[in-house]
């Protein structure tokens, strides 16, 4: 996307030179110059090439946010996951452990 914005700033460049440079010329006799309409059609048409492209600029940006965004929101879930995972198997052996205990108290009881 970034490449995208590069030739966009290329591309508004030349465009605008070569629309200062040919639109509008009047030859003073001294050399060709630009009327006052074609530099504002100038300026005006460079505006909306800046415009455009801080346009595609911020889009640009909030996609990157929005996979930011979803990259962290990857990581919580992923590190919840080991924490359930983590308690889990926890609980799981401390159960083991009870059972464990319980079956030695039952087997105490019935040797009495």
């Amino acid at each position: 996307m970034s490449k995208r914005i590069f030739v966009s700033i290329v591309l508004a460049f030349l465009l605008g030179e070569q629309a200062f440079a040919c639109g509008g010329c009047v030859d003073s006799g001294v050399g060709y110059s630009s009327s006052n309409a074609s530099i504002q059609n100038l300026l005006q048409e460079e505006t909306r090439t800046a415009a455009e492209i801080l346009k595609e600029a911020l889009i640009v940006a909030q996609s990157m946010a929005t996979e930011k965004s979803n990259d962290l929101s990857i990581q919580k879930i992923e590190r919840f996951e080991k924490e359930i995972l983590s308690k889990s198997k926890k609980e799981i052996f401390l159960l083991e452990q009870q059972n464990k205990l319980e079956s030695s108290n039952v087997n105490i009881k019935s040797m009495q």
